[in-house]
């Protein structure tokens, strides 16, 4: 077949405009028009050798168990018995070239399909992630500020509101629970947990992993805040290392897609119990860490991921430099958040390269919480089968929404419909 032809399907239209199979000629070419909030079925083709190049719009690819954001320009080859399949995230022209195609040449496991909704929901499939860490509860005290005090040379604060929300590893829980993912939590509580439990609850993540110390308060952050200022921060917490008979019942789940630890240095994640864990799920799973003090319990974890002063009171503390530092300790990746400027991502036996905040224009509020969601956000990303380099862009916009809100706030995945307009 040498003139064109279209073929109406669910999700848009093919434009065929050649189909040969001759002595020394085998190909074919076609013009797909994929039509935003619709997905093509997951299908292979036995014989078809084909390459994708985009046109416009925006494609959500998956590949096997890869998944990839194609913008125009974007460039992808499939080789036979490549499951995959796309979903518009804006209305999108793709050019496809392959070899000759015949109409039994496919094996489909699922079919083509309008989306319920905003396509931007479906960015990331929903995952179990794992999440061990020091659970804290933050309160917020909200006041005006209009005398001194006669008592001492000190402000008088007048209350008008009292807030409180999950911090620590349980807003890392909270972010990963906003963008669709099922939460395994495993923390340490203690004697007034009452409204950590009741906010995990209010947000469906559940606590019957959650380990009960009577003996030491739960961490509790108090925050007092006038005109979007922090004045003053209370914390109550005892952070000695954790009993190791508390440890003893700890059931970890048998599959998680990633694993997170998110030290807060309240005397939780010690060695023995983070080292159990990554020798458990090393090379089954991601396993992400946002550092406090120690370095060589995270040894041989995927992605160890310091602010810029952590990481420079790491490579002081050990007279190494980065580069050093990933191989002694066996980091695949090592991801540096640099607050509101942005992260610095360093592979193995590459140099690293400074990815700066997505938009440039954002004048910071409070960066409370902004690790929390970024963490999330790339172990959601890294468990749904994007790379590294577009979990963390993904990560990078998601904390730059958070640094706009005060305190802590979890992103939900409806925004992201924005990200479109920022993908590099």
């Amino acid at each position: 077949m040498k003139q064109s032809k279209i073929i109406n399907k669910v999700w848009g239209q093919e434009i065929w405009y050649s189909n040969v199979d001759e002595k020394d000629k085998n190909y074919c070419g076609k013009i797909l028009k994929l039509k935003k909030g619709y997905r093509c079925s997951f299908h292979m083709h036995p014989k078809k050798d084909e390459t994708f190049y985009l046109q416009s719009g925006l494609l959500r690819m998956k590949v096997e168990d890869k998944v990839y954001l194609m913008k125009p320009g974007d460039t992808l080859r499939l080789k036979p018995n490549t499951f995959h399949s796309f979903l518009g995230l804006e209305n999108s022209v793709i050019l496809e070239a392959s070899t000759f195609h015949s109409d039994d040449d496919v094996v489909r496991k699922t079919e083509s399909e309008m989306l319920e909704d905003d396509p931007w929901n479906y960015l990331f499939e929903k995952k179990h992630i794992l999440v061990v860490g020091d659970i804290i509860l933050d309160e917020y005290i909200y006041g005006s500020i209009s005398r001194i005090s006669p008592e001492a040379p000190i402000p008088v604060c007048k209350v008008t509101s009292k807030e409180h929300r999950l911090g620590g590893a349980a807003n890392v829980a909270l972010n990963l629970a906003k963008l669709g993912q099922d939460v395994t939590l495993i923390g340490l509580i203690g004697k007034n947990h009452h409204k950590i439990k009741q906010l995990l609850s209010k947000n469906y993540i559940l606590d019957n992993h959650l380990i009960l110390d009577i003996n030491r308060p739960t961490t509790i952050k108090t925050r007092i805040i006038t005109k979007n200022q922090h004045i003053v921060r209370l914390d109550e917490e005892e952070t000695h290392p954790v009993d190791l008979e508390l440890l003893k019942d700890i059931k970890l789940p048998l599959n998680p897609d990633a694993v997170i630890f998110s030290d807060y240095n309240k005397g939780f994640l010690i060695p023995t119990l983070v080292k159990n864990i990554i020798k458990k799920y090393k090379k089954k799973c991601p396993i992400i860490v946002d550092p406090k003090t120690n370095v060589e319990k995270y040894k041989g974890v995927t992605v160890f991921k310091p602010n810029k002063n952590e990481l420079l009171n790491f490579l002081n503390t050990n007279n190494i430099d980065a580069e050093t530092l990933m191989k002694q300790f066996n980091f695949e990746y090592l991801l540096t958040t640099t607050g509101a400027d942005g992260y610095i991502l360093q592979k193995k036996g590459e140099l690293p390269v400074t990815y700066p905040i997505y938009d440039s224009s954002i004048i910071p509020v409070d960066i409370t919480g902004a690790g929390d969601t970024f963490t999330a956000t790339l172990a959601t990303a890294m468990a749904t089968g994007f790379d590294v380099d577009d979990s963390a862009k993904m990560a990078n916009y998601t904390s730059g929404l958070t640094i706009k809100q005060i305190g802590t706030y979890a992103p939900m995945l409806t925004e992201f419909k924005n990200y479109k307009c920022i993908t590099p």
